[in-house]
């Protein structure tokens, strides 16, 4: 879902065909499947009431109630033509997952989608983004692995189940 700030199309030069759909925020999650009522949560949760909604104009869009549907059929086109910025967002999204986590794993999918948003929704303000996780952190816990996936290390099983811990040796 890519928002922009503006609510007015603008065209790009004089006497332009098509709109400049420059690129704003994006908001990306995992859904069930691609049918109206997940595609409605989803969508209600996201995006604000009266905004167009600029689809590749699937069937489950128009049943969506409150917005304006802007369908593009990409047909026998190129999809870079048709819908230009969602098409360079997911490029950008398969080229950084694949640099930088060697591809996803299905179980964690969630996370890779939110630091994608996160990263590619503060790409032009670098120190506002440090900033923010500087804060994130500063307020928070370490967090291990295995909190991420809320589960129990197996490495310190023998101390969760009662065994007396392994003595710790300071240096003086």
């Amino acid at each position: 879902m890519v928002e922009r700030d503006t609510g007015e199309a603008k065209p790009r030069r004089k006497h332009a065909k098509y709109l400049d759909t420059r690129s704003g925020r994006i908001r990306l999650a995992l859904i069930g499947d691609n049918s109206a009522a997940s595609i409605k949560a989803f969508v209600s949760a996201n995006v604000k009431q009266g905004a167009t909604l600029l689809t590749d104009g699937h069937k489950s869009f128009p049943g969506l109630k409150g917005y304006r549907h802007d369908p593009r059929v990409v047909g026998k086109m190129a999809g870079h033509i048709v819908l230009p910025w969602i098409h360079r967002a997911f490029s950008l999204m398969k080229r950084w997952s694949l640099r930088t986590y060697h591809g996803l794993r299905r179980k964690h999918v969630d996370t890779y989608l939110n630091e994608f948003v996160f990263r590619y929704n503060r790409r032009f303000y670098r120190h506002v983004s440090f900033e923010t996780l500087l804060g994130l952190a500063a307020d928070k816990e370490p967090a291990s692995y295995w909190d991420l996936i809320k589960r129990d290390n197996p490495r310190k099983g023998a101390a969760r189940s009662g065994a007396t811990p392994l003595p710790t040796y300071r240096r003086t």
